[in-house]
């Protein structure tokens, strides 16, 4: 078995969970959850997956966490 890419990693997270018609996208209607993170998840090697961080987070269309610099 080979290894698993980024791609269907964040889509296992965000769209394959049965929910799609209220989360796994940015779209009118749905939930506004989403993170903003420190680091491009497309861009980093995958030893570097592990140290990206939430810089803001917003659920239901609220920002709940926001790193100050």
């Amino acid at each position: 078995m080979g290894a698993v890419t980024v791609n269907p990693c964040l889509d296992a997270v965000t769209r394959d969970l049965r929910m799609e018609d209220k989360i796994g996208s940015i779209e009118p209607g749905k939930l506004a959850d989403l993170a903003v993170l420190n680091k491009d998840y497309f861009a980093v090697t995958d030893a570097e997956i592990k140290q990206i961080r939430s810089v803001m987070t917003v659920v239901d269309g609220k920002i709940v966490f926001e790193e100050f610099q």
